[in-house]
């Protein structure tokens, strides 16, 4: 049944409690027989998109964005100190705004991939590998992007991760 769904249950105070539970169309059609499920999932993100928006207003979007440029370049510093001496890798030099890619030669490609397990062990996911562009003369590129949530603590860790494995 398509729609919203209404669940009855009990709070923790022992009392009757209606739920809203947004059902979207298909979504128990099995996927290959199911012809527009993306499509609410997109409008479900839009949704979602529109009210955080409305909820931030101008200056508290404006704050987000200036707090995530500031995360992203202090954490493009700690990198590069770390990367100064090592050969082979260095980050792509471009304008950003909250993100930056770091580019690695093929003999690099174990290091990044212990760089991304060290961090996943310390609960931080540290980019995404991709393909370096054409003309860089690099075999890939691990992208990272920062948000208003990067901490003094996550910053800590990112230096740790990197003392340990660039040298």
């Amino acid at each position: 049944m398509p729609g919203r769904l209404v669940g009855k249950t009990v709070d923790a105070k022992n009392r009757t409690a209606f739920c809203v539970t947004l059902s979207t169309r298909e979504q128990h059609i099995r996927r290959e027989k199911a012809t527009s499920n993306i499509c609410s999932n997109q409008s479900l993100m839009a949704l979602r998109s529109c009210i955080y928006m409305c909820l931030m207003g101008p200056a508290g979007m404006q704050k987000v964005a200036d707090t995530s440029r500031r995360a992203a370049g202090a954490a493009k510093e700690i990198i590069s100190s770390h990367l100064k001496n090592a050969h082979g890798m260095k980050i792509l030099s471009s304008v950003n705004f909250n993100e930056f890619s770091i580019l690695y030669s093929q003999e690099n490609e174990r290091r990044i991939e212990k760089l991304q397990a060290s961090a996943l062990s310390q609960n931080v996911l540290l980019g995404l590998k991709n393909t370096a562009p054409a003309k860089s003369g690099f075999k890939g590129a691990l992208s990272l992007a920062f948000t208003e949530r990067f901490k003094k603590s996550d910053a800590d860790k990112l230096d740790k991760i990197f003392g340990e494995l660039i040298v």
